[in-house]
């Protein structure tokens, strides 16, 4: 298994410059077992660990997060999703992957899904605490664009949810600010043709 250093440019817009909370680890020569995706979910948090480092300018030793506690990895646990519960009440499975409209979704009274439920990617998404500073034409675009990478057309996929309070034990410093309000949430996908795993994570509230 390997590491891909660089996403695509639809990704990286999305993190830098509209305010999506969630962050994506790419991997490559993956056959899609379990263990793997288990192995690269912990890769993906250690990255994210270094980079809150890096971003404080700190060092594990002056800080007062914890870093994830890969004991607790053998407890952690999957399920598998179809792609319509993967991508959740926010999308319009119907059409492809087009979100529903603000108004459409206030009307509906949707919100916040359910605690380790499962599945809700377009929420986690097209969502965020702190506010998304693109208008809805650009986040659908890039929304296309990032589920042609993690989903490709014509591919076989599969989609894991590692969403459990298990996670509250493995990376409580991360994990348990989203229980508060907007959401925990941990994915791997795999695309056998490509042998490509992605993994997905996000927690944060207001």
């Amino acid at each position: 298994m390997r590491r891909v250093t660089e996403v695509p440019e639809a990704v990286q817009q999305a993190l830098h410059d509209t305010g999506v909370v969630l962050a994506f680890a790419s991997f490559t020569d993956v056959d899609g077992t379990e263990s793997e995706a288990r192995d690269a979910v912990a890769a993906a948090l250690e990255y994210e660990y270094a980079q809150m480092l890096a971003y404080w300018n700190a060092t594990p030793q002056a800080t007062p997060w914890a870093a994830p506690d890969r004991a607790v990895l053998p407890q952690l646990t999957s399920r598998t999703l179809t792609r319509e519960a993967f991508l959740g009440d926010y999308v319009d499975v119907a059409s492809g992957t087009r979100l529903f409209s603000k108004a459409y979704i206030s009307a509906r009274g949707t919100s916040m899904p359910d605690l380790w439920k499962g599945g809700h990617f377009g929420y986690a998404f097209s969502t965020s605490p702190y506010g998304i500073r693109v208008d809805a034409e650009r986040m659908q675009a890039l929304f296309d664009g990032v589920c042609a990478w993690i989903l490709p057309a014509g591919r076989t996929c599969t989609i894991l949810d590692w969403g459990s309070p298990v996670l509250l034990d493995l990376w409580p410093d991360y994990f348990e600010p989203g229980t508060e309000w907007w959401g925990v949430f941990l994915f791997t996908v795999h695309v056998a043709e490509e042998r490509q795993l992605t993994v997905i994570l996000g927690a944060a509230t207001d």
